[in-house]
């Protein structure tokens, strides 16, 4: 069966990604806190550079003539510079609400320090934009969006669980992209579709999907293989 580049597409690689072991336990409230800790400090480093990858995914748009794909891309990166409505808003900046996130739970919980596991994840996200292939660039990001929002609904269900202490402000950076990621991957989505009017480019913006897909699924195996090894 042909694939189409569709909603459907990115949803099953949503889902499956959010039915991962460990963020079902997540969601449970079943990690133990040294998962916890790793987790939480592992995917806000991993955030804390992806400003910068949306800033050259943009360029690669740019060069590429995407401008629909470009100023979709664009909009990303001023929410999370927390620029709306063509004013900055510092209250809003997401590196101030992984900060945050960041000091309420190592308040908590002890602070361990690992291996990075992201350099895989980082490292793919590299290899795409050097590629210079717009459409496979665009169904990667349009893939994390979506990705990334629900595998954050299950997380916010566990802290919710297991960190009932925390404050709105301290848990806003989970909630708002558990929230709003669907709607971010929309606005990307319809760009995506109307530029890629060749099988060719469909078929190039599945890929990225694909790539984005699996990168983020040896992120999450990373992140508990480390957390499961006390040396």
């Amino acid at each position: 069966m042909t694939r189409t580049l569709s909603s459907q597409a990115f949803k099953e690689a949503a889902v499956e990604l959010a039915d991962h072991p460990f963020v079902v336990r997540a969601s449970n409230g079943e990690l133990t806190d040294r998962e916890w800790s790793i987790y939480v400090d592992q995917r806000t480093e991993a955030g804390d550079k992806f400003t910068d990858f949306i800033e050259r995914a943009i360029w690669v748009a740019k060069d590429a003539g995407g401008q629909g794909i470009q100023l979709a891309l664009q909009e990303n990166l001023n929410e999370e510079n927390g620029i709306f409505d063509n004013r900055e808003h510092p209250h809003a900046v997401h590196s101030l609400w992984r900060q945050n996130f960041r000091s309420g739970i190592f308040a908590i919980l002890e602070r361990v320090q690992v291996t990075d596991a992201n350099a895989h994840y980082h490292a793919v996200l590299e290899s795409l934009l050097q590629s210079r292939d717009v459409y496979k660039v665009g169904g990667a990001f349009a893939g994390l969006e979506l990705i990334i929002g629900y595998e954050y609904k299950k997380v916010l269900q566990g802290l919710e669980k297991r960190f009932p202490s925390l404050t709105s402000q301290q848990t806003l950076y989970i909630r708002s992209h558990a929230l709003h990621e669907d709607r971010h991957f929309q606005e990307m989505l319809a760009p995506l579709i109307v530029a890629c009017d060749t099988k060719q480019k469909v078929s190039s913006a599945l890929e990225g999907l694909d790539i984005i897909h699996a990168a983020k699924r040896r992120q999450i195996d990373e992140i508990a293989s480390t957390a499961s090894d006390e040396n």
